[in-house]
């Protein structure tokens, strides 16, 4: 499996819509800045037909220290949650092993 970087995202879709590399970059940092700053006050994204990105909080917990087997308690953090589209996991569904 290959993995897309930023680089390899931005030639795709130069070539998909023929804009130039510059403005491209400028476009998917700008909203990739956007995404961030949504994220960070708590704010859920929605893309239809891609997915939602989403702040969800995760309690607090018991835990043991892996090395010593002590018990220690684990603070409650907020994370990021992506949920893909019933669109999206149909594409993905029709290439399950390829």
């Amino acid at each position: 499996m290959y993995v897309v970087n930023r680089a390899d995202l931005i030639n795709r879709i130069t070539k998909a819509i023929g804009m130039s590399k510059r403005q491209v970059s400028a476009v998917l940092s700008q909203a990739l800045t956007e995404i961030d700053d949504l994220l960070a006050l708590g704010e859920a994204i929605r893309l239809n037909g891609f997915g939602r990105f989403e702040v969800r909080y995760r309690a607090g917990r018991m835990g043991k220290n892996p090395r010593t087997g002590e018990e220690m308690a684990i603070a409650g953090r907020n994370r990021v949650v992506f949920v893909p589209s019933k669109t999206l996991q149909r594409k993905v569904r029709g290439r399950a092993g390829r």
